[in-house]
């Protein structure tokens, strides 16, 4: 499902336009992506949580040069799921 399915989905059941629709998510997805950018995580509660995964400093290697290459320490966008919502998945997907 792509973003305009979901925003016709939900445009449908709401009885909202999908331009209201639209902007609604746009700005949720834009507060979500600014409070973690300031390290602050989002929760939803019975969905899960997103944040900031912070990933320690390693050694890789370049396959060519066959040289090693360091990767400072960063943070990367992650999703954690509530319990309840993983239960959900694998009840739903084990049929």
């Amino acid at each position: 499902m792509i973003k305009s399915e979901v925003v016709a989905s939900i445009a449908k059941h709401t009885g909202l336009s999908k331009a209201d629709v639209r902007l609604v998510l746009d700005t949720l997805f834009a507060t979500i992506k600014s409070q973690n950018a300031f390290g602050e995580p989002v929760h939803f509660r019975g969905f899960g949580s997103f944040a900031a995964k912070r990933r320690a400093k390693r050694i890789a290697r370049h396959i060519r040069r066959n040289t090693a290459l360091a990767i400072e320490a960063h943070y990367v966008p992650a999703f954690y799921p509530s319990k309840t919502f993983s239960n959900q998945i694998k009840t739903a997907l084990a049929d």
